[in-house]
């Protein structure tokens, strides 16, 4: 059975998604930043019986799905589509039967804090770590539109729902790293990026350091999710090891 978020039904879904897992971690922070009334993202329940087994996110026709397991997977299907659903993103085993995956990676996880970050800061200027991250990676720079970058992340670091981190060479941001979604035990590290001009000089590790060790200090497990297979070395370096797989679906 799923169920739309009502008000009566607040207090479960955020039980349900507080839990050592990244979709978790994200339709959690999603309901804190804009709450499950706002319209801007909707929410809804899987429920074996009375028992949750997961929950669903969507923005648009982008759904995120986070769930220890899926009790009917074409009722799941069914209900993906008739929402709008055109894009979902889950681990990688929840996906099967619910579209034709097109994107997937590794999850990674650190378990040990680690060394110290020296001269890394909270950011200061978000439309300078926007550059940056267009700079760094040009599928952030045609895909996202920044008022709406600005006005979420300005409105989760104001209210302790995100951190930003960068690192400076000579006054200039050279590379930088946040936690963009967290719960009550996860942290989810993400928007890494260092300028191409600046990289292989340990710049990139230290920023994700940052973000890992006040994940740590905060009681949380920091985690993240990498496409490209050659990052599994680079994030190995900072204490991440694979803890599974991720992907993207279409419907």
């Amino acid at each position: 059975m799923i169920r739309f978020i009502s008000p009566e039904l607040e207090a479960r879904l955020l039980d349900c998604c507080n839990t050592n897992d990244v979709f978790s971690a994200k339709i959690y922070s999603q309901y804190q930043t804009y709450g499950a009334q706002s319209g801007m993202i909707h929410f809804w329940m899987l429920f074996s019986g009375d028992t949750p087994t997961g929950a669903v996110s969507g923005c648009g026709d982008y759904f995120t799905l986070a769930a220890k397991t899926v009790p009917d997977t074409g009722e799941l299907a069914a209900f993906l589509r008739a929402s709008g659903c055109r894009t979902i993103e889950a681990k990688r085993a929840l996906l099967e039967g619910l579209g034709t995956v097109t994107c997937s990676g590794l999850i990674l996880c650190a378990d040990q804090p680690p060394g110290q970050a020296g001269g890394v800061k909270r950011a200061g200027k978000l439309s300078a770590v926007w550059e940056l991250l267009c700079e760094a990676d040009p599928e952030f720079a045609k895909g996202t539109c920044y008022d709406a970058w600005l006005t979420e992340l300005s409105h989760k670091i104001r209210h302790g729902l995100a951190e930003c981190y960068t690192l400076e060479v000579e006054n200039r941001i050279v590379s930088t790293s946040s936690i963009l979604f967290h719960n009550h035990q996860t942290a989810v590290i993400a928007a890494v990026a260092t300028r191409p001009a600046f990289r292989g000089r340990g710049f990139g590790r230290r920023v994700v350091n940052q973000a890992a060790a006040s994940a740590f200090a905060q009681g949380l497990s920091p985690q993240m999710l990498i496409k490209a297979p050659g990052l599994a070395a680079f994030y190995a370096a900072c204490g991440f090891q694979p803890a599974g797989e991720w992907g993207r679906a279409a419907l």
